[in-house]
């Protein structure tokens, strides 16, 4: 399961973490609305991660559910997600489409322009409930 409650300080273990691989995906798909091109790894690897945390046969991954939760309602023509059920069937259309984007397929701009807005949605809502980067240490007189 994905563990989205620290940040990683350490550069090299970013890949790892929801909030900036949803970020990383979406600078990938601002560049294919540019025309830019270049690299959609990081979008195939979001889509991967979204998946095996939200898989049926085992338990969910609570913090990345509800962090796909609160992202999926930027995306246009998905109803909100009441159960869990809800939130699976939403969350394999958005994994759907990011699919097609990483075998290549076009997609209109505008589809993934509200692909990126989603990502950046799932980027900040993990980023909100992964907590403080560093903990401070409490002053001894407050409580």
């Amino acid at each position: 399961m994905l563990n989205v409650t620290r940040i990683s300080s350490d550069p090299s273990k970013h890949e790892e973490d929801l909030a900036s691989l949803a970020s990383q995906a979406a600078v990938a798909l601002d560049n294919l609305v540019l025309g830019r091109g270049g690299d959609v790894a990081a979008v195939k690897r979001l889509a991967l991660l979204v998946c095996g945390s939200l898989e049926t046969d085992q338990a969910i991954d609570l913090t990345t559910a509800v962090a796909v939760h609160h992202a999926l309602i930027e995306m246009s023509g998905v109803t909100s997600s009441k159960t869990v059920d809800d939130l699976r069937t939403n969350a394999m259309e958005f994994i759907e489409r990011l699919s097609r984007i990483a075998k290549n397929e076009s997609l209109e701009p505008a589809e993934i322009k509200n692909l990126r807005d989603v990502c950046v949605a799932l980027s900040r809502s993990a980023t909100a409930l992964a907590g403080p980067l560093y903990d401070r240490p409490t002053h001894q007189f407050r409580s």
